[in-house]
């Protein structure tokens, strides 16, 4: 209905970032229709509707992450997935990345695989039961720092901190003060301020008549060893 809204005021143009993928996309496609340039940021719409999206490829946040992680092993171990809502956007897209790196990777293992949808408190109720049901886990990798830190907690309540690494994305500030005291191993840092700039500069660009095109703001591995510059960016 807001979309709606302002194919009827006649706006310039329109920031989008969409919740539902599929939905949104016919209400996108009609103002793109109306003659509106349509820039999705961070999410995007399902297929082709003449939007040009800007964000953070979430393929490449799952890649990163899972090739730090395979790179922390040697090559080789058991790792635990904690994914997001099953179906979302950022949950495909880091699912297939950690795939693309893993790849490369032949003798690591994902042992365990299920969703947390986002939540810490079911994070860490799920890697609770993992750890008491014997199961050999080298790493865990979350599809986000809320999950990450409630892994987090169940691994050092379970007395494995020294032997389990565990990693989130997003670099939110509770996942940096976590790396800086040295828990926590890594986090992706996905530039939101940057995707919000570019897409109002992309906007303005449209209504200028000037050309833009799809605009990829590649993910950023935090460490303890660079954890510091990331507290001003967030």
């Amino acid at each position: 209905s807001q979309l709606d809204s302002f194919i009827t005021q006649g706006v310039d143009a329109v920031i989008i970032s969409p919740v539902d993928a599929d939905a949104l996309a016919p209400a996108v496609k009609s103002v793109v229709d109306a003659g509106i340039p349509v820039i999705t940021c961070s999410a995007d719409v399902t297929g082709d509707q003449g939007q040009v999206w800007v964000g953070s490829e979430n393929e490449n946040g799952g890649e990163v992450q899972a090739r730090y992680v395979a790179e922390q092993l040697g090559g080789e171990g058991k790792v635990a997935v904690l994914r997001g809502p099953l179906g979302a956007f950022a949950e495909q897209g880091r699912f297939a990345g950690y795939e693309t790196a893993l790849a490369d990777y032949p003798n690591i293992e994902i042992v365990f695989d299920q969703t947390a949808n986002w939540q810490r408190e079911e994070a860490m109720s799920l890697v609770e039961n993992l750890l008491t049901s014997g199961t050999e886990v080298d790493a865990i990798m979350c599809q986000n720092d809320a999950m990450a830190l409630g892994a987090l907690e169940a691994v050092k309540a379970a007395g494995k901190q020294d032997d389990i690494i565990v990693t989130g994305i997003d670099a939110i500030e509770d996942a940096l003060d976590s790396i800086k005291a040295g828990e926590l191993a890594a986090t992706c840092f996905q530039d939101a301020i940057g995707q919000g700039q570019t897409a109002i500069e992309m906007a303005m660009k449209a209504i200028n008549g000037e050309s833009i095109e799809r605009t990829n703001i590649p993910f950023e591995l935090v460490t303890i060893d660079n954890v510091d510059e990331y507290y001003d960016r967030i």
